[in-house]
């Protein structure tokens, strides 16, 4: 089990480690689950994509992550419905007595918060400043300048972006 996540003041938040896996295919396994009341109740925690396999035996027939991989391999868990609130994270594998295999292995665990900035837009024509023309982040959001020609977009997360700035009559 993971110490306390506290996710009370972020918006979006990522798990993600490295993990090779040595099971009984469909017999053996693990799974990752979430609490939100100190541990009382678990749920599981399904990973961006989903688990390889619908159901392990060893785990109650539920979805985990199963068989013998030769490489290690990135998962990761979105956290996003969780914002707002301290969990606890635990990781759960589970095997039966035959076929001894060598397990689950877990290498760099890691909680991502993206990165938000901000960006500040000055539009002008001729060096003069356009008021109230509408800048759009592409499949972000919109905006409409002041009489200054600018416009400052916040809470921006780290990426590549497409801007559009339209006026009519230009």
């Amino acid at each position: 089990q993971l110490p306390i996540i506290d996710l009370s003041e972020i918006e979006t938040c990522y798990l993600s480690w490295f993990q090779f896996m040595d099971a009984e295919n469909e017999w053996d396994g693990g799974q990752v689950q979430i609490s939100t009341d100190g541990g009382e109740r678990w749920e599981l925690l399904v990973p961006i994509g989903g688990y390889p396999a619908d159901q392990i035996l060893a785990l109650g027939a539920t979805p985990g992550f199963t068989g013998i991989h030769e490489d290690w391999e990135e998962v990761e868990f979105d956290l996003n419905t969780w914002a707002g609130e301290e969990v606890l994270v635990r990781l759960l594998f589970a095997s039966d007595h035959s076929n001894v295999r060598n397990g689950w292995f877990i290498d760099d665990l890691a909680l991502t918060v993206p990165q938000l900035g901000s960006l500040h837009v000055n539009v002008t024509f001729d060096l003069d400043p356009v008021d109230f023309a509408r800048v759009e982040l592409v499949d972000f959001g919109d905006w409409v300048t002041g009489r200054d020609g600018e416009v400052l977009i916040e809470n921006i997360p780290a990426g590549e972006y497409t801007l559009r700035v339209t006026k009519g009559g230009f």
